[in-house]
């Protein structure tokens, strides 16, 4: 989406440099936030983007992009605004996408599951807490559904239990991002779910670090109808608690959750 856009969508797309897959997956976030049941594919993207159009997308998908973009649906797919100054989408992040939908192609193409594949997965679950210090909530929303969607794709296509432990370690940690996630944006009652899908996962395999932090975030949750804007302390102790699923001992992934428990707690304190 480099070059020259030919309609405001693309203008749009552009500035937030959203690749084909990006748009789709922020579309399908998008939908449900509003309430719609609204699907498109790459293929439409791609025409909605040349305004390559003899009418207007169905009526769940116009009401879901004016929800997304704020603008009316006529604006988004007539020319771009002349007065908006079109940034264009440096090396680096070219490079970023590019690494990561090679990644996606790879793990989608693979006839069966492999190791190769669950180490891409591990490390995008490890990304995306990293990423969680930085990057806008709803951006990161749409980055963990679709990681959270792949690895549910993933457990279809094996049997082996080691290999099932290995994605549901994946798919709590990627609930417990997505709990923290939801709670950023305000719906404390879907973070509480969230988190229960995090416990639960961490049920299923006997991990008692997994088990306490889903746990812990559940509780908390039902405290507040709705929770107060987080702090970096608060965003900072959920990263940690996470990203010390991977490598730390087990007395550590013991231990942790404790912190966060009190932290969690009604009146808590360190």
């Amino acid at each position: 989406m480099a070059h020259e856009p030919r309609t405001r969508l693309e203008q749009l797309a552009n500035a937030a440099h959203l690749s084909l897959r990006r748009f789709v997956s922020n579309f399908q976030v998008e939908a449900r936030l509003c309430g719609e049941k609204a699907t498109i594919s790459e293929r439409s993207v791609k025409r909605w983007l040349a305004g390559d159009l003899d009418e207007l997308p169905r009526s769940a998908a116009c009401r879901v992009l004016e929800h997304w973009w704020g603008e009316p649906v006529e604006h988004l797919f007539g020319p771009p605004d002349p007065n908006v100054v079109q940034v264009g989408v440096t090396g680096e992040e070219l490079v970023v996408n590019a690494g990561r939908e090679s990644a996606q192609h790879a793990i989608e193409a693979a006839s069966s599951l492999d190791p190769s594949a669950l180490e891409h997965l591990h490390a995008a679950a490890q990304r995306a807490a990293r990423a969680y210090y930085v990057v806008p909530p709803l951006e990161m929303l749409a980055d963990l559904v679709r990681l959270r969607d792949t690895v549910y794709d993933q457990l279809d296509r094996t049997h082996k239990p080691r290999q099932q432990a290995e994605l549901y370690l994946i798919a709590g940690e990627v609930c417990g991002l997505l709990s923290s996630v939801t709670w950023d944006l305000g719906n404390a009652d879907m973070a509480e779910e969230q988190a229960r899908a995090a416990h639960t996962y961490g049920n299923v395999i006997d991990h008692p670090s997994l088990c306490a932090w889903g746990a812990c975030s559940a509780s908390h949750s039902r405290v507040l109808v709705r929770p107060p804007a987080p702090s970096r302390g608060d965003r900072d102790e959920r990263v940690g608690v996470r990203t010390s699923w991977h490598g730390a001992s087990e007395t550590a992934l013991r231990q942790r959750p404790r912190v966060g428990a009190r932290r969690c707690a009604p009146g808590g304190h360190d």
